[in-house]
């Protein structure tokens, strides 16, 4: 992968999303951490029941542009960091091979109702079409789960056991990082929530600035 395509086609509005990703997650695991104790009586949430419906929603959520990562603090107070990994994997997994499926089957004007074609566009023109399995488990690392799982469904060549395979490997590094950096104090959490929009900004500004 281009890391220089890849930041070079960073747009202010990716820079927004990203940036509001960031801050809710943050907000979301400030709410977590302040009403554990609350959360921890929820009967729901403690039961099967609870888990069922979480990894649905993950599922659901990451066939749309809508960000599943936000609610992984409350997961880690719920059912620990460990646990809620793995039922996110299960949650991401289960969406990324269902879109993906149906992607195959219903092609492009499927996908431009859901992901906006210029992102579309934008990520097909990054996709290589050497070493093809090792690139899609990097890039799932690091893709948005719905615009990867869309993009891929329309190339050619991609065995359906590759793509589950490349997924669930491509899924277990973020779900964990993103579960154990729950258990962090809000104080880390802000202060490296900050350094990676600051990234952010200055990748965007930096790329814009080259045009002028």
């Amino acid at each position: 992968m281009n890391w220089k395509g890849l930041l070079g086609k960073l747009t202010a509005r990716d820079v927004f999303l990203l940036s509001l990703v960031v801050v809710l997650y943050v907000l979301v695991s400030f709410f977590a951490k302040s009403y554990e104790s609350y959360l921890m009586q929820l009967f729901l949430l403690q039961s099967w029941a609870g888990v069922i419906v979480y990894i649905m929603l993950i599922a659901v959520g990451s066939a749309t542009p809508m960000s599943t990562v936000i609610f992984m603090p409350m997961a880690v107070v719920m059912w620990g960091s460990w646990w809620s990994a793995v039922y996110t994997m299960i949650g991401w997994w289960l969406g990324a091979v269902v879109v993906f499926m149906l992607t195959r089957k219903y092609g492009r004007p499927l996908v431009v109702k859901f992901v906006d074609p210029e992102r579309l566009a934008k990520f097909e023109g990054l996709f290589p079409r050497v070493n093809v399995f090792w690139m899609m488990v990097y890039l799932r690392i690091i893709f948005p789960v719905d615009i990867l799982s869309f993009g891929l469904g329309l190339v050619g060549g991609i065995k359906l056991w590759q793509y589950v395979l490349a997924t669930l490997l491509g899924i277990i590094p973020p779900a964990l990082i993103l579960a154990f950096f729950a258990k962090i104090s809000i104080f880390w959490q802000i202060l490296m929530g900050m350094i990676l929009i600051f990234l952010l900004l200055w990748f965007f500004m930096k790329k814009n600035n080259k045009k002028i």
